[in-house]
Parts: structure tokens; C-alpha cells; sequence
């Protein structure tokens, strides 16, 4: 018997109606994944350098200061899978944002369970910018989102700021 590949195989394989198990089957793991997938998130860091794991997780527990410990393994190539156990200390290190570890952006997206950790897009991260000399009766969203329309994409603008608008 000649060997075949696995995705020719694969090709051949139909569900059948009386294959009961297969849409619960399913079901159950999307139900999961929105359950287990909340308090998640998948970083990256954007570094050529080799990584110390204790040092990485011993600068993040100082930074994110969280109430509860998380945990992370390394999923690919710098690529780490964070488990919180506070749905809190996750969305506090989600809004503070724009994170590095030893001089490297550390960027973080939240867990999608059907991707695998190459499918993630790091190439993009939200970050505030703040406009200075910016005259105080001109301080506004409008405003704001001119002027940061000329830098990029603008996701959110507060004029409360005395000396400036961040974007």
C-alpha cells in the first residue's frame, strides 16, 4: 500500500447526518472557548534577543501589579499564552497598555481559541500620543481626532488633559 498524505486523507472524511456526536461536540467547544478564552491573552515580544522567563515573569508582576498571580508558557517563538485567574487584573493590564520588557514592545491581544499562535496579528498596537501647545479652547474631540487622523488610525480622544489631548 503506497503512503498517502495526511490531507488527501483528510479530503475524504464526510459527516454523515446520523453522526450525532459531532454538532454537540462542537457546541460544547465554542461554549468553552468563550468561558476558558476570557481570561486569557497571547503576547509577543518583539525582540531579537533571547528571553529569560523568570526575568520576564518577574518584570511583569511588578509592572501589571496584579491582584491574583497569572500564569504564562511560552506557545511560539516569543509568543507567551497568559492564564489570569481575575477577570480585574486582566482588563487593567489590557487598558494600561503599551507594555516592554527590557527595552522591547511587548505587544498583547486577547486569546482567540481557534487560532494558532503564528495566525495572531502583532504587527499592530493601539498606544496614546499626547498633542502639546494646543490652545486650551481648542481642546476637544473633534480636534483631537483632526489632528491624530494625520498620525494614524484614531480609537479614542481625551481632551481632559490641561496641557494637552491624548489620542
Amino acid at each position: 500500500m503506497a503512503e498517502e498524505d495526511i490531507g488527501s486523507m483528510l479530503s475524504r472524511i464526510r459527516i454523515a447526518e446520523k453522526d450525532d456526536g459531532i454538532l454537540p461536540l462542537y457546541t460544547t467547544w465554542k461554549q468553552n472557548e468563550a468561558n476558558v478564552g476570557r481570561l486569557r491573552l497571547v503576547g509577543k515580544l518583539l525582540s531579537r534577543r533571547r528571553v529569560n522567563l523568570n526575568g520576564l515573569h518577574n518584570a511583569l508582576m511588578a509592572s501589571w501589579n496584579p491582584k491574583h498571580v497569572f500564569k504564562f508558557s511560552e506557545i511560539g517563538e516569543k509568543i507567551y499564552l497568559f492564564q489570569f485567574f481575575d477577570i480585574g487584573d486582566l482588563n487593567k493590564v489590557i487598558h494600561r497598555g503599551l507594555w516592554n520588557f527590557s527595552n522591547s514592545l511587548f505587544i498583547l491581544k486577547r486569546f482567540q481559541a481557534s487560532l494558532t499562535p503564528e495566525q495572531y496579528n502583532f504587527s499592530t498596537n493601539p498606544f496614546w500620543v499626547r498633542i502639546f501647545d494646543v490652545p486650551v479652547g481648542l481642546h476637544s474631540e473633534q480636534i483631537g481626532f483632526m489632528i491624530g487622523s494625520s498620525l494614524g488610525k484614531v480609537l479614542e480622544v481625551d481632551e481632559g488633559f490641561k496641557k494637552a489631548i491624548r489620542v
